[in-house]
């Protein structure tokens, strides 16, 4: 959708994707599951879900999933303990960790000392983790040229703006959250 276009959104109103003023919401728009954010939220979790679905029956032919993918790719730059990469992935750390004794058994990951914390190696890539990154967007290939067929490259940079600032909203509320608890 360009920023000039308009559509009929699915609660009636009009959707300006690109203009900067904010609409306000009343209280029974924000508690509702039918209203904007309710269905804003409704339409990203069966996305997310489809999309991860569909991600790793693409992937299973390489062996692998899209939760091992997320992982490995975290772990591609410079070593880093599990940790680390659970909070930054808002995972549970024993579930980051389950993937990574994994994909350290199949040699794609390799725990090195850490010297900051004795019981908490950092992981590395390996070389044979690096391929395997390399070599799984291909299988996703075909999804993402369909993709580009549905979606304009304006659309694809306008999505990517939109849910960042969502998943930095949250992180940021979340903080708060966490903060205040404290």
């Amino acid at each position: 959708m360009s920023a000039t276009h308009e559509s009929e959104d699915p609660v009636g109103g009009v959707d300006h994707v690109g203009d900067s003023e904010q609409r306000s919401f009343d209280e029974r728009e924000l508690t509702s599951r039918s209203g904007p954010l309710g269905t804003m939220f409704g339409e990203l979790t069966r996305a997310l879900a489809v999309a991860n679905t569909l991600g790793d029956k693409l992937l299973a032919p390489e062996g692998e999933t899209v939760a091992r993918w997320g992982i490995l790719d975290e772990f591609s730059g410079s070593p880093q303990a599990v940790p680390a990469v659970a909070r930054r992935m808002r995972q549970a750390r024993q579930s980051v960790q389950r993937i990574a004794d994994v994909l350290v058994a199949e040699g794609y990951l390799r725990r090195v000392p850490n010297p900051e914390h004795r019981r908490s190696p950092l992981y590395e890539c390996t070389a044979a983790g690096k391929e395997v990154l390399d070599r799984l967007p291909s299988a996703l290939s075909g999804w993402y040229a369909e993709l580009t067929r549905t979606f304009t490259s304006e659309e694809i940079d306008q999505l990517t703006v939109l849910t960042r600032r969502l998943r930095q909203a949250a992180e940021e509320f979340s903080d708060k959250r966490s903060r205040t608890a404290r």
